[in-house]
């Protein structure tokens, strides 16, 4: 799933931009995306993915803390991924 818009954030100190920041960018938003979806899957069905249709999300503290963690992955790994 494509067609994300994010604000673009200052040169990070972990990489320099240069040929395939915007594959990896890409990449990495797909992935965030699909997975959003399947830890919000409330959400995925209103955006009309029917595989999503009828699912709850887990709202345990292990759950909570766990997307907390994939969270801060996330900002890791966007962060390492300078834009020209």
């Amino acid at each position: 799933v494509r067609h994300l818009h994010w604000q673009k954030r200052g040169p990070g100190p972990t990489e320099p931009a240069g040929p395939g920041a915007g594959e990896r960018f890409s990449a990495a938003a797909d992935a965030f995306y699909q997975r959003y979806l399947e830890l919000n899957p409330g959400f995925g069905a209103e955006l009309g993915f029917h595989q999503f249709d009828g699912k709850l999300p887990d709202f345990s503290a292990d759950a909570i803390a766990s997307r907390v963690a994939w969270l801060r992955e996330q900002r890791a790994i966007f962060d390492a991924i300078r834009l020209p």
